[in-house]
């Protein structure tokens, strides 16, 4: 029989789920550097946004002692010698870090057929490159632009997909888990090493925690033939936010050891003359850690902030008179559809829409492309065909999932995956809104491209922007280029030496987009000092984080924190859409609590 009450359910979680209590986990806790942030970022943009970088400089410290370990020698040439091998990279990750990990794929494959293009004989010595990388994230690709509920809950869904992969002995397999115990990341790391795959397992949460904590994670710990790289670096800027500093660590740590493996192909494989044909593909010859250094520097100047307080304040300005933010991007499209589609779980905002839903809100910020189609467009930012899944029932009954996933299976398939226009097509929606903005970013050297007159590519982004209201440019690049005279342009000033994946331009990237959208929702109080209160529970990882978000807020125990937010939850079961995503059962919760207190 089911449980009948708010209370029941509070009880049952406390007892039977204590793997997912992880108050202790240090990504879960509260930041001192910005305990006061939705005050002083509502007050001033500026100040708001340095606390979000000021607590990107804890970085530092890990990335340098993390570039002097063994573990991280070890996965440089183990990338190196499963290429030269014939072998694949496969990136594992739910959520944040599948994104990652679906950066990670496109990055690498981009640049193996640029590396083809200018220098064939690479072709005849290296047959498999284009295609050595492979992502899994939890949910297949669907999951890059909608969470699913639940399924980050099972270590068999994980397995699964591991199977469907056809990992052989002497691939490399980087399973990467921000609080280092999803249970999905930790059955992919199961099946992959059953596999005879090279594994290694990154994390973000001191591994003596994690070990006496959670039984799920001492396992993994303790298998000595699993390499473990700990870049713990201390609270998120946003109570649990993992998508903050412990993806940019990640991406640092993870995307350095790929630069350095590419530089130790080619010299491998291309003698001194056909090395010196790929010169515009040049080898990141600086210290790592100083370019991150110089980075953080250069976006946290007083010019940089106002440019990017001002983004902020328009993102808030549209969206509070209920208009849409639409980005057009070309190279780096991934880059900032990841930030858009993780705004709707993070603060409870609607979706990215599918093309044949008529009756869902818009959502808030989108991400188009202005030259291809929908399909083409897939292909083209994932440098592949999308990975959708196809599971049946009787494979969800299977592995051990809930009834109402294996009663109503999600729609998760490429098919699905398309509805999401992200192409060039036509999209009213976007703008028939008065206060609807488009803005064109482009970052490096597309910004030649697009400068050159009224050139096709300069013309196809122009033509996809002029029904909007209003439009404008980011640009990141070291010179502001003239000639614009739209109602919106900002320069991020961006100076770093060109490397194999370009990975300092996709690191600030990341940085801006999860600090625009941050300091937006702050702003429009969807975060209370620096936690979420607007997250959206839709596991047992955010079923815990919601329950103590409350706990702390109100002063309640957590077993009495945990009954309100069961209770809120059954009472926004059935509200409006519009109710759904302009309240939270975090917040209404300790609404009620502060009101009968």
């Amino acid at each position: 029989m089911g449980l009948s009450s708010p209370r029941e359910k509070a009880e049952q979680f406390l007892k039977d789920e204590k793997e997912f209590h992880l108050g202790e986990l240090i990504t879960e806790s509260q930041h001192p550097k910005t305990k006061d942030f939705s005050d002083v970022v509502k007050k001033n943009t500026r100040f708001g946004l340095k606390m979000l970088f000021d607590v990107d400089k804890d970085i530092i410290p890990v990335y340098k002692k993390i570039m002097g370990t063994d573990e991280f020698d070890e996965l440089v040439d183990s990338f190196f010698v499963a290429i030269l091998c014939g072998k694949r990279i496969c990136f594992s990750g739910c959520g944040s870090t599948g994104r990652l990990g679906i950066l990670l794929e496109g990055i690498w494959r981009r640049f193996w057929k640029r590396a083809e293009e200018l220098s064939p004989v690479l072709k005849s010595r290296l047959p498999l490159i284009s295609d050595s990388s492979y992502s899994i994230m939890t949910g297949g690709d669907f999951a890059l632009i909608r969470s699913l509920e639940n399924f980050e809950d099972f270590q068999t869904f994980g397995r699964q997909q591991v199977k469907e992969a056809k990992l052989k002995e002497g691939d490399v397999f980087v399973a990467v888990s921000e609080g280092g115990e999803t249970p999905s990341v930790i059955g992919t790391v199961w099946q992959a090493f059953e596999s005879g795959a090279k594994v290694f397992f990154i994390y973000n949460n001191p591994t003596e925690i994690l070990s006496k904590r959670l039984l799920r994670s001492r396992q993994v710990i303790e298998e000595k033939k699993i390499t473990k790289l700990d870049l713990t670096t201390g609270p998120m800027a946003i109570g649990g936010s993992t998508r903050m500093q412990a993806i940019t660590i990640e991406l640092l740590v993870i995307g350095t050891a790929l630069e350095m493996a590419i530089s130790k192909i080619l010299e491998q494989m291309l003698t001194p003359e056909e090395l010196c044909k790929l010169d515009i593909i040049k080898r990141n010859e600086g210290n790592y850690v100083k370019q991150y250094e110089n980075l953080l520097l250069s976006i946290s100047s007083d010019d940089s902030l106002n440019e990017l307080a001002r983004i902020v304040e328009l993102e808030e300005e549209v969206y509070r008179k209920k208009g849409f933010v639409t980005y057009f991007s070309d190279s780096f499209m991934l880059d900032i559809l990841t930030d858009t589609t993780e705004r709707a779980p993070t603060f409870s905002i609607p979706h990215f829409r599918r093309n044949d839903d008529y009756l869902s809100p818009q959502s808030w910020a989108f991400v188009k492309n202005p030259f291809l189609d929908t399909r083409s467009t897939w292909a083209n930012i994932l440098m592949r065909q999308p990975r959708g899944l196809n599971w049946d029932p009787d494979l969800y009954m299977s592995l051990g999932a809930p009834s109402s996933l294996y009663k109503s299976p999600p729609k998760i398939n490429n098919s699905e995956i398309y509805k999401f226009q992200i192409g060039c097509e036509d999209d009213p929606g976007r703008y028939q809104n008065a206060d609807s903005t488009a803005i064109i970013f482009l970052a490096g050297k597309e910004i030649l491209n697009y400068s050159k007159g009224k050139s096709l590519y300069r013309e196809s982004f122009d033509n996809q922007v002029r029904n909007y209201s209003r439009h404008g440019y980011i640009f990141i690049n070291n010179v502001l280029p003239k000639g614009f005279d739209r109602d919106i342009v900002v320069h991020i000033p961006y100076s770093a030496p060109e490397s194999p994946l370009d990975l300092f331009l996709h690191i600030i990237i990341k940085l801006i987009f999860n600090t625009i959208s941050t300091a937006t929702m702050a702003r429009m109080g969807r975060i209370e000092r620096n936690v979420m209160i607007y997250v959206n529970p839709t596991n047992k990882k955010l079923i815990d984080r919601a329950s103590r978000i409350i706990s702390n807020l109100t002063g309640l125990k957590y077993l009495d924190a945990c009954e309100a937010l069961y209770e809120n939850i059954e009472l926004m079961q059935n509200s409006s859409s519009e109710t759904k995503f302009s309240d939270s059962p975090v917040k209404r919760a300790i609404e009620r609590v502060k009101h009968k207190i």
